[in-house]
């Protein structure tokens, strides 16, 4: 089934848009959020609004040019009120997330706060224990590389994150600088 024509769960009721990916197919790293917002849903495109504004911030700061990064989110369409996405939800998603890192074959996958990050590696994460490391994602993702952050919307909220989240992007970027030497 192709992306556009998905009706597998409610989301698809309400949606504008299917907010796929953005970003070169030949990157070593991939960006996961939980969900597509208000602006997301609008554009098209995922990170458009605020959120996406305070990722981009980051990225330039750390010198990562985000048009050399994969962008998407664990669900494709927009919950209502920006709730966390459902686990039924996730589940109708599933296939086309694990099409799209299938084709772009990242290295690295960056996860976007809590929901990605437990989506993507099966475990129980707790972002204030485990942001700034990395872990495998499951088998059914590839076993990849996956780094653990706080979502860039949690600035909106605790500005405190901010500083925080500008130094897990910087290690990342150092560890991928020594990895990839």
């Amino acid at each position: 089934m192709e992306i556009k024509d998905c009706h597998k769960c409610k989301l698809s009721k309400n949606r504008t848009n299917i907010v796929t990916g953005h970003g070169p197919t030949d990157t070593q790293t991939m960006i996961v959020g939980e969900a597509p917002g208000k602006q997301e849903d609008e554009k098209g495109k995922p990170f458009v609004g605020k959120a996406g504004k305070i990722l981009t911030q980051t990225l330039q700061k750390n010198q990562i040019k985000r048009n050399q990064t994969y962008i998407t989110n664990i669900v494709k369409c927009r919950p209502p009120n920006n709730r966390n996405p459902k686990q039924k939800e996730m589940d109708a998603c599933k296939q086309h997330l694990k099409k799209q890192i299938k084709e772009i074959d990242p290295t690295y996958i960056i996860c976007l706060g809590k929901v990605a990050s437990q989506r993507l590696t099966g475990q129980k994460i707790t972002l204030k224990n485990k942001h700034g490391t990395f872990t495998r994602t499951t088998q059914e993702y590839g076993k990849r590389k996956a780094y653990i952050t706080y979502h860039p919307a949690a600035t909106i909220y605790n500005k405190n994150l901010t500083k925080t989240i500008q130094q897990d992007i910087q290690k990342f970027k150092q560890i991928k600088q020594l990895e990839t030497q």
